[in-house]
């Protein structure tokens, strides 16, 4: 972007807020402070962009691009549209998730899968909390789920520069503690009934196996 045209944008930007705020001071504008703060983080969020196209190496300026714009969406939208604040939240978790798969992705790392999986599950959890579409003690084994996928999918991404063999057992583990707290929390799924069933499993394994032989 070049000197005069981002100074045009500023400028313009700032005069926005100038005229959006006055208009408010003078009651001619009444109860539109979101409005005007929704305006301000879309502003800071393209401001943000925009140095970011101009030093393209400074990939962190992603971040406050994408939380802030974001965020300004979700503000102006309320100031319009009601929607729950469930959906905001939301909003802001799963835009952290494409972020994070944008990064993966164009750095060719492995390590930003792990914060764009915890995103996309903790954005999961807040809509079915939101929604009351399940219950509450069951939340836990959908964050466990969400982590074990987000750790399988680092498994199947191994190879010869990516030693990734270690992911498949906090994925196995987190899937284990996600089976532990739904059996905690159904009744026919107690302890009492699943070692017996586990038991006959590994004895028709077992069974199988010898057959074979």
């Amino acid at each position: 972007m070049k000197t005069r045209t981002r100074g045009l944008v500023i400028g313009s930007a700032i005069v926005l807020i100038g005229v959006l705020s006055l208009l408010i001071n003078l009651d001619v504008l009444r109860d539109a402070e979101d409005l005007v703060g929704g305006v301000i983080l879309l502003g800071l969020g393209g401001i943000s962009v925009g140095l970011l196209q101009r030093y393209p190496k400074q990939w962190w300026l992603l971040f406050p691009g994408v939380i802030l714009t974001a965020l300004g969406v979700c503000v102006l939208l309320d100031s319009f549209l009601y929607f729950r604040d469930e959906v905001y939240g939301a909003a802001l978790f799963f835009s952290l998730f494409g972020l994070f798969g944008y990064l993966s992705n164009r750095f060719q790392h492995w390590w930003p899968i792990l914060p764009a999986g915890m995103a996309f599950t903790l954005g999961t959890i807040v809509i079915l909390d939101g929604w009351n579409l399940l219950f509450d003690d069951l939340l836990g084994a959908v964050f466990f789920t969400g982590v074990g996928l987000t750790f399988f999918f680092l498994y199947t991404l191994r190879n010869e520069q990516q030693k990734l063999d270690w992911a498949l057992y906090p994925a196995l583990g987190s899937v284990a503690l996600a089976l532990l707290v739904v059996a905690d929390n159904v009744r026919w799924l107690s302890l009492e009934t699943l070692f017996p069933v586990a038991l006959i499993a590994v004895g028709i394994v077992i069974l199988i196996n010898a057959v074979k032989r």
